[in-house]
């Protein structure tokens, strides 16, 4: 009911708009007639406010917009065509009016027209690219098909009344290629706007272009195709009230039309282009992740296989012990590896378990405490990524008896905090980098958010971003 209401409001506001606005340009040419304004205009607020209350009412972002179109100048047309039969039939009472007289189809396809010029006006709305990556190119043949159905639609309109084959060839010899230039020239036009301009200003420019260029072509019509009036009346003639309204009525439809049809075109052209950039560009990211992820197995193996072949040499028991583990948490770090995200509380203990295993290595010289809270564990994490920040921090540390390594991981707000004293190693400047880039690019493929490092003179900390969903 809300929505009914909402859509009535907007069209009748519209609708008032629109017909205020031509009684005032009524009253300046001093061609107001109150008794036949009333009766126009009995016929003229249904054909306006249909379509408008039918857009609104079954607009629908998510639906196909093609499929929308149709069934909204569908029941567009058969309403407005009913009415004004029966508007004619039995308002105007006018005997002689059938179900197939002109009146009934030009009112239906005029309406029809402003239908889809407000379901144009809606998709419009919808694509707000801020600028074209590239120019987008377009079919000859489509442009002049689009021409030749406005000239057929014409043609059949006029044939509901009586078929001429003369009228027809002068209806294709004075618009068709006029049509054709005007969505050639118009399609330059979107494709040098959309590319040069951001969405707020490139609105202004094409309702300038739409007004100024149905002007131009319209009148220029008038001219070329009563060129003989003029020459034989004088040049006022064009300027007649009378005869220039009529004929505005009757060649603007048109060229609204080619340029509606023509920018609809250029748009859904521009959403096929966005959308095979946009898939490309995310073939890219997936490949350029597991680039990044690629890089962390070989460094955990071979790093562990160093330590594990010095204490080979140092405690046979202890690098049995630890290839043992070794295996364990590899084996753990290999099935990890396979998603590309994990609950924190997974990451957690798999974190848990290296550290054990570092501590088999370096044994009083690595300490660690996790105080982790249970709603953040219950949040999503890059996975295998507190491996990669422990690993930094072996490897940048001197780790012994006398210089301790101190590990604490816990939890902000939408944040996993990992903090560690500071017992450098000489030359480490570079590599640190490396692995910490690696680090922030892995987790900005799945988060806006920042990596934040704080780097002083006794501790490193590095906050990693939690994801509240998948």
């Amino acid at each position: 009911m809300k929505k009914i209401y909402k859509s009535f409001l907007q069209s009748f506001i519209i609708t008032t708009l629109i017909h205020s606005i031509a009684i005032i340009i009524l009253l300046v040419i001093n061609t107001f007639n109150y008794n036949l304004l009333l009766e126009i205009i009995s016929l003229t607020i249904p054909i306006l406010f249909t379509p408008c209350f039918l857009l609104f009412y079954f607009y629908d972002v998510n639906q196909k917009f093609t499929k929308l179109l149709l069934k909204v100048f569908l029941y567009n047309f058969v309403i407005i065509f009913f009415f004004t039969y029966c508007f004619f039939k039995f308002i105007i009472i006018r005997e002689s009016h059938s179900v197939l007289s002109y009146e009934n189809f030009t009112s239906a396809f005029i309406s029809s027209l402003i239908c889809m010029f407000f379901a144009f006006f809606h998709k419009i709305k919808e694509t707000k690219t801020e600028f074209l990556s590239r120019e987008v190119k377009f079919s000859y043949l489509q442009l002049f098909l689009i021409s030749f159905s406005g000239v057929l639609l014409y043609i059949l309109i006029i044939a509901f009344e009586k078929f001429s084959f003369s009228e027809s060839v002068q209806i294709i010899y004075n618009f068709l290629p006029v049509g054709f230039i005007f969505s050639l020239i118009s399609i330059h036009f979107f494709n040098y706007v959309y590319q040069q301009f951001h969405f707020s200003k490139r609105k202004i420019y094409v309702a300038i272009y739409y007004m100024v260029s149905i002007s131009i072509l319209v009148f220029w019509i008038i001219i070329s195709v009563n060129n003989f009036r003029i020459v034989k009346s004088g040049f006022n003639i064009t300027f007649d009230e009378v005869f220039l309204i009529s004929s505005i009525l009757l060649y603007a439809p048109f060229f609204i039309y080619v340029l509606i049809v023509t920018h609809l075109y250029f748009i859904q052209l521009l959403n096929k282009q966005e959308k095979t950039f946009l898939t490309q560009q995310s073939l890219e990211s997936q490949l350029n992740y597991q680039q990044l992820k690629n890089q962390i197995s070989p460094h955990f193996l071979f790093n562990n296989i160093n330590v594990l072949t010095s204490l080979i040499e140092e405690n046979s028991k202890k690098a049995v012990l630890f290839s043992e583990n070794l295996s364990h948490i590899y084996r753990y770090f290999l099935e990890q590896e396979k998603q590309d995200v994990v609950l924190v509380k997974n990451e957690i203990e798999f974190a848990k378990s290296y550290l054990e295993l570092l501590k088999d290595r370096f044994e009083v010289g690595l300490n660690f405490t996790i105080s982790v809270d249970e709603k953040t564990k219950e949040k999503y994490i890059v996975s295998t990524i507190l491996q990669q920040v422990l690993e930094n921090v072996v490897k940048h540390n001197e780790i012994s008896s006398n210089t301790i390594v101190s590990v604490k991981i816990s939890s902000e707000e939408n944040y996993l905090v990992i903090k560690n004293n500071k017992n450098l190693k000489q030359n480490t400047t570079s590599e640190s980098k490396k692995g910490i880039e690696n680090i922030k690019q892995r987790i900005a493929f799945f988060t806006d958010k920042n990596v934040i490092i704080e780097d002083t003179a006794t501790h490193y900390i590095i906050k990693l971003p939690t994801l509240e969903t998948v």
